[in-house]
């Protein structure tokens, strides 16, 4: 027989397995895949991790016997970075509109955004709008979380059992790819989301004495592997202690016909139910920042995944000059055998060699030209896949007049 309940209407632990059941079927989908790898790759290239051991903050050694001079030029860092300062440059302000032409009505919309501005300047929310902006460019999907914090802000009073009782704060969190589950994707047109996050469970225990029990018992999840991925970089995890924390699930459903006030809910990884009633808010919490987005799926997509190929060519290319210059860039001696000149009389980085005839000299420190025009090709495929130019990043251009450099500038 057929389930007649629609499955979000349901409450507490049943709705809690309910959730756990679709999130792990969704994030699985989302969060393994071509799609999964090449948020992975844009990762380690932002972070300086190149192909085959190559890392920006010094030049390895790579193959057989350590002959290769393995270089990363962390182009990509530099272009995301240029990217995100021209979105960024003028900051956002709030401006409450005055509703009607009256000292009251123009009074109350001064206020209010005063208030705002407070607020904008108390939670540092340019900084964030920055944050959210990278996290997008890096993963494709940057987002902050607004939710009401209960336990924030100044003591109010104290309850019964003389714990404070706070007055609550709005509270911003920054995510990327990896800490958000849109349900909305997979099942229909009004958006249910889930923002993930690491917390610690001795923290929030102590906000939901009635579940502490079971959120004491909770340990790691298939989840809180995921949201780590955005820390490792494919190198090893950032240290946390796993004893302490448990992925905390916020579950959002908007408003719609089968529920028309909306359901939120708070749930850990591992289906313990802990909060869940109608929507506190206007709409899903949760903003996005996507440079852009698959219709389809739903994926936002980042221009930087296209230029990280360009880079790693260009890199590779620039292992290879790096490999000749430093393979064969050491000046030669050369006398024949029995030369009363020794090694010992060889100073200042030259290297000493004795034949009975004289090599023939082989020009080994040339690097074809071919490689380096290819390096320059790549460059210019990365700063256009990107969006850019030349102009944009500071590099003067001498195939361009003024008015033209203004013109690509804007």
């Amino acid at each position: 027989m057929a389930n007649k309940t629609y499955w979000a209407s349901k409450s507490g632990d049943e709705r809690a397995r309910e959730i756990t059941g679709r999130l792990e079927q969704y994030s699985g989908q989302r969060f393994t895949g071509i799609h999964a790898d090449r948020v992975i790759a844009t990762q380690r290239g932002y972070h300086g991790l190149g192909k085959n051991g190559a890392v920006s903050h010094l030049v390895s050694r790579g193959g057989v016997q350590g002959e290769l001079s393995l270089v990363y030029t962390n182009y990509l860092r530099y272009l995301i970075q240029h990217a995100i300062s021209r979105i960024s440059a003028r900051r956002f302000s709030f401006e409450v509109p005055i509703e009607e032409a009256t000292y009251t009505s123009r009074e109350q919309a001064q206020v209010d955004t005063d208030t705002l501005e407070h607020f904008r300047q108390a939670t540092d929310l340019n900084k964030k709008y920055r944050m959210a902006l990278e996290k997008g460019y890096e993963t494709g999907e940057g987002y902050h979380h607004i939710c009401w914090d209960n336990s924030a802000g100044e003591t109010h009073t104290i309850d019964d059992n003389g714990l404070p009782v706070k007055t609550g704060d709005l509270k911003v969190s920054v995510g990327s790819f990896w800490n958000v589950v849109p349900f909305d994707v997979y099942e229909h047109d009004v958006e249910i989301k889930c923002y993930l996050e690491l917390v610690n469970k001795y923290d929030l225990a102590a906000k939901y004495p009635a579940r502490a029990e079971e959120i004491l018992a909770a340990g790691p999840d298939l989840f809180s592997s995921y949201i780590r991925r955005q820390y490792i970089y494919g190198m090893r995890p950032i240290s946390y202690d796993e004893d302490s924390c448990v992925t905390l699930v916020h579950f959002y459903h908007d408003r719609s016909t089968v529920l028309p006030a909306g359901k939120e809910a708070l749930i850990l990884g591992n289906g313990c139910y802990i909060y869940d009633g109608p929507l506190s808010y206007s709409k899903v919490p949760i903003v996005k920042f996507s440079p852009s987005e698959d219709p389809i799926t739903g994926l936002g997509y980042s221009p930087a995944f296209d230029a990280v190929g360009a880079i790693d060519a260009m890199n590779s290319l620039k292992s290879i000059a790096m490999s000749n210059q430093a393979a064969f860039g050491v000046q030669n001696i050369w006398t024949r055998d029995a030369n009363n000149i020794g090694p010992a009389d060889v100073r200042g980085g030259l290297r000493f060699i004795t034949s009975i005839e004289k090599p023939e000299a082989l020009q080994l420190t040339q690097t074809p030209a071919e490689i380096f025009n290819a390096i320059e090709s790549y460059r210019r495929d990365a700063v256009q896949l990107m969006g850019l130019n030349d102009v944009a990043l500071g590099i003067e251009s001498t195939r361009l007049s003024g008015d033209a450099m203004d013109v690509l500038d804007d």
